[in-house]
């Protein structure tokens, strides 16, 4: 866990309450004189709020990927989960202005889409979580990643790059069988 001084806004949600919040004395938050303890990757401080346990969850799984140039595909697609949902996987759809990208959290998988302008993004697919049985991975020059929906349609999306549909499967694939992500 790194450590670094932000201030956090006055009436913060994230005081000494948080869920996530770490005591330790080189974590804390100096605002007039009050010691807040907050760990510093809740915090990307932009001058008026704090980032959600989502878009944190969701930044470490796209992470994993070789990323392509979208600005949406971080700033826009947060905006589609529940603040309080935590994203497990994340797999880029093929690159372009408005890409898709496949969402697996603790409760459910989705497919969303950058849309740009005022909505953002879009979610275009969705499947809960206990409704999934499988996933398929076709390799080649329309390469296709499908979860397997009991009682609905399949979810397929193509992704942007062959090596992170292998990982993101391979980690799918463990996480039906464990219930928990590979180390």
């Amino acid at each position: 866990m790194s450590s670094s001084t932000v201030y956090a806004p006055e009436g913060s949600a994230h005081g000494d309450k948080s869920p996530w919040a770490d005591p330790g004395p080189d974590l804390c938050v100096a605002r007039a004189q009050l010691l807040v303890p907050v760990p510093a990757e809740l915090w990307l401080y932009d001058g008026a709020m704090a980032t959600s346990r989502a878009s944190m969850s969701y930044a470490t799984a796209l992470n994993r990927n070789e990323l392509f140039s979208s600005p949406g595909l971080r700033r826009d697609v947060p905006r589609a989960l529940d603040p309080q949902e935590e994203v497990l996987l994340a797999l880029p759809g093929v690159a372009g202005d408005y890409p898709d990208v496949m969402i697996a959290t603790v409760r459910r998988l989705l497919v969303a889409k950058v849309t740009g302008g005022f909505t953002g993004v879009k979610v275009k697919k969705e499947a809960r979580a206990d409704q999934i049985t499988g996933i398929a991975y076709r390799p080649g020059i329309f390469s296709r990643v499908k979860i397997q929906v009991e009682g609905a349609r399949d979810i397929a999306m193509m992704p942007n790059r062959k090596a992170d549909a292998e990982r993101f499967v391979q980690a799918f694939e463990h996480l039906l069988r464990t219930g928990h992500l590979p180390d």
